[in-house]
């Protein structure tokens, strides 16, 4: 289980002086909205981190005014116990390798 961090709320376009340089409709700045929910970012983060690990699942462990924290349960695809168990080893095949980002 890996404790993660995220910061909440919506997201400003990384622009310089808020400058988008395009035409009206695409000129938003601060009230775009995030396409992935902050769950699937902060597991995706976590994927991202510990590249040889699995990610099963996530769940909500709280939040303060700035960031919302999830636990997300990773799991060795190397382990005998998860190789040999009937009921989890089908994350250990290749076509399940970070299926956090998709």
């Amino acid at each position: 289980v890996y404790r993660v961090r995220v910061r909440r709320g919506g997201r400003k376009r990384q622009v310089p002086k808020g400058n988008t340089s395009g035409k009206p409709v695409n000129a938003g700045v601060t009230q775009l909205k995030n396409q992935r929910s902050v769950q699937a970012i902060a597991e995706e983060r976590v994927g991202r981190k510990l590249g040889s690990l699995r990610v099963l699942n996530s769940y909500y462990v709280g939040a303060d005014n700035r960031y919302a924290y999830y636990e997300v349960i990773v799991i060795d695809p190397m382990h005998n116990a998860i190789r040999n168990d009937p009921k989890i080893n089908w994350i250990c095949s290749a076509k399940q390798k970070h299926r956090e980002c998709r």
